[in-house]
């Protein structure tokens, strides 16, 4: 049965019995980010994310809430870091 749901999703997709719908795996990797790093944390976590162009505009179901990206600050140290790369 799994191996059905995998032919349905196709490739950089997968079957979430949750939702019962095929979901990017991305959008749950960064899920899981804000899930476990501190809401201190947020901040660096985005700057990184926007670097990679992964970081969504909402985030959602995070402990019972919505993370909107244009609430959370860029970290200005690890941005200018990360240009000089």
């Amino acid at each position: 049965m799994a191996n059905e749901f995998k032919k349905e999703c196709g490739l950089g997709m997968y079957w979430c019995n949750t939702d019962n719908k095929c979901k990017p795996i991305q959008e749950d990797a960064r899920r899981i980010l804000f899930f476990k790093i501190l809401k201190d944390d947020f901040s660096a976590l985005k700057t990184y994310l926007l670097f990679l162009s992964c970081m969504p505009e909402k985030v959602r179901g995070i402990k019972g809430h919505d993370i909107i990206s244009s609430e959370i600050p860029v970290d200005m140290t690890i941005a200018n870091i990360l240009r000089t790369k």
